[in-house]
């Protein structure tokens, strides 16, 4: 992964942990607007998965429970985390399994 997007990642992760925990949904809208941004720029899949994640939660939170949001901000700590420590296919592989529990939830 480019130093770029990993920093643009771990910026976008820290900025949706503090808008899950205000369950400021404006906020993630705006940040989904970003990362899909920055998909198109990087052309990456991890700018890629992290579009898809932002844009689900913008969209989940508008009608989720604090339940979802402590499991999320669990899994955004721990995806972070690996991140931080160059830990990438752990973090590839734990950012789609918060992509199935996202889908699961939302269905």
């Amino acid at each position: 992964m480019e130093e770029v997007v990993r920093q643009d990642i771990l910026s976008v992760i820290s900025q949706a942990e503090i808008y899950i925990r205000e369950h400021n949904t404006a906020g993630l809208k705006e940040l989904s607007d970003h990362t899909i941004h920055n998909s198109s720029i990087f052309q990456d899949q991890d700018s890629v998965i992290m579009a898809v994640v932002i844009y689900s939660l913008s969209k989940i939170m508008e009608k989720s429970d604090g339940n979802f949001s402590q499991h999320v901000l669990a899994a955004l700590s721990y995806a972070r985390s690996n991140l931080v420590l160059r830990k990438e296919k752990e973090y590839r592989d734990f950012m789609k399994k918060l992509i199935d529990y996202i889908s699961k939830t939302d269905s």
